[in-house]
């Protein structure tokens, strides 16, 4: 709320027209009264003025309710002076309630869609360009239906809480979902942008179309929309149902793989059309042999960013079996799709997602195990992930067509690997506190929930339980 107050100096005189105890007030929406000319300029009429100029010239609707109180009267003297307060409130209301699961899974669905439109139109902007010759094709009818439903439910949700409020389209929605809204206008924008781009430039193919701006802009804008049921998840706190869990689950996968397409040039489960670095002759003396060599070891390491950041947070919250391994088969799809899914590389996905799955059988067993019943520390649980992922990985490509990395390659490429995902794990980790006054006893960092919603450990902290933090 904002105050302002409006005084008139000694020496001014109020019009006779007041009479004592005379107050004005206007309502919202409806058309205001003027207290008169006071002598001097009314910033509250001049306000009231452009909001009806705005209302009738471009159906801009109020915006400022404004309520005057004269709180002296036509008695005034010239050692008095006349005060009025314009308060201008903008109607606040209580936080709308929050997703149900069903609405979160719908969400999902939508966003589901969306992602397989984008995996088509990757697709095509490689093996189809000569095709691609205007905006209008079918793999981008695909992708826009489905941000068109995605978009769409995000602004129902609003709508369903939108009360008496006049600006439900902001401020009504559910948690989680503003920021899809923004993606919803930031897609929207971006085809806008990329119809022009296209018809200036042509259509991109390969390397071209990952890095072409209106498709970076497209590609943020759809992870802000398709990861609404993930912070929908997260804003419902501990113990919620393991419904919402596999939908909160499903959308992280699903941002991840879409932040994985843009980064495709970088995989490390194909790139080059199928052309894996472990698989290609090795020759320590020759130039271009050892730069394969780098570029494949940086492969490893950005994918492992890429599949092992999002884990962790899901872990910092509460454990989730199968989210890692949802993770890895949904960014390894995207990649083997657009390469039309090559021999080796393909081996290689499904042993890294047969890798993926045993890590987190290890991780919950760890977990069960602990005698405290405390969480796995996160750095255990990046390097675990991360050493098995690509141990299983190495020996799917080995069975498939032979690693010719000598040993040290490829057994330090997992060891970096894991020590990377350590590390990652170790900055996502909850610090703990030290309690005031007792210098030798430590409170650990609040818990993640069991999958039943059950506190496995730890302490609470400035009073949340858990670590499912709002």
């Amino acid at each position: 709320m904002i105050v302002v107050e409006l005084d008139v100096m000694p020496g001014e005189q109020e019009k006779p027209h007041l009479d004592q105890g005379e107050g004005v007030q206007s309502e919202i929406f409806g058309q205001p009264r003027f207290v008169g000319d006071l002598g001097r300029i009314d910033p509250a009429a001049l306000l009231e003025k452009f909001q009806n100029v705005l209302a009738k010239r471009l159906g801009i609707p109020r915006f400022w309710h404004v309520t005057r109180d004269i709180t002296t009267r036509a008695t005034l003297t010239m050692d008095r002076r006349l005060s009025l307060l314009a308060i201008m409130s903008v109607n606040a209301s209580a936080s709308p309630p929050a997703a149900t699961h069903t609405e979160d899974a719908i969400g999902a669905v939508f966003g589901t869609w969306m992602i397989a439109g984008g995996l088509v139109d990757a697709w095509a902007h490689v093996h189809v360009t000569t095709e691609l010759e205007s905006f209008a094709t079918p793999y981008h009818a695909v992708l826009y239906s489905g941000f068109f439903c995605a978009a769409l439910w995000t602004f129902v949700l609003a709508y369903r809480r939108r009360g008496n409020d006049p600006y439900w389209w902001w401020r009504r929605f559910p948690a989680g979902y503003r920021l899809g809204a923004l993606g919803a206008v930031g897609f929207l924008s971006g085809g806008v942008a990329d119809a022009i781009w296209h018809q200036f430039f042509g259509v991109e193919a390969d390397l071209e179309a990952i890095l072409s701006p209106t498709h970076f802009m497209l590609n943020v804008s759809a992870m802000l929309i398709v990861t609404s049921p993930m912070r929908s998840w997260w804003a419902e706190g501990v113990g919620v149902s393991r419904a919402r869990t596999v939908t909160g689950s499903l959308a992280t996968a699903l941002g991840t793989s879409a932040a994985g397409f843009f980064l495709v040039y970088a995989s490390a489960f194909a790139s080059n059309f199928g052309l894996l670095a472990p698989v290609q002759p090795w020759n320590r003396r020759d130039p271009t042999s050892q730069l394969t060599a780098i570029h494949g070891l940086t492969c490893y390491l950005v994918t492992t960013a890429i599949v092992v950041i999002p884990l962790l947070l899901i872990y910092r919250r509460r454990p989730v079996p199968g989210a890692g391994t949802l993770i890895v088969a949904l960014v390894a799809l995207f990649t083997l799709v657009m390469y039309e899914f090559p021999g080796t590389p393909t081996v290689g996905v499904l042993l890294a997602v047969v890798g993926a799955a045993v890590a987190e059988l290890v991780l919950h067993a760890w977990g069960r195990s602990r005698p405290d019943a405390s969480p796995t520390p996160l750095p255990v649980v990046g390097a675990v992930f991360a050493a098995l992922l690509w141990g299983a990985q190495f020996a799917g490509l080995h069975l498939a067509d032979g690693v010719r990395w000598p040993v040290e390659l490829w057994s330090g490429t997992i060891v970096l690997t894991a020590l990377t995902a350590a590390v990652l794990g170790g900055l996502a980790q909850r610090p703990s506190v030290r309690r005031v006054g007792a210098p030798d006893a430590v409170i650990a960092a609040p818990a993640p929930v069991g999958p039943a919603g059950v506190k496995t450990g730890g302490r609470t902290e400035e009073g949340v339980t858990g670590t499912g933090r709002r």
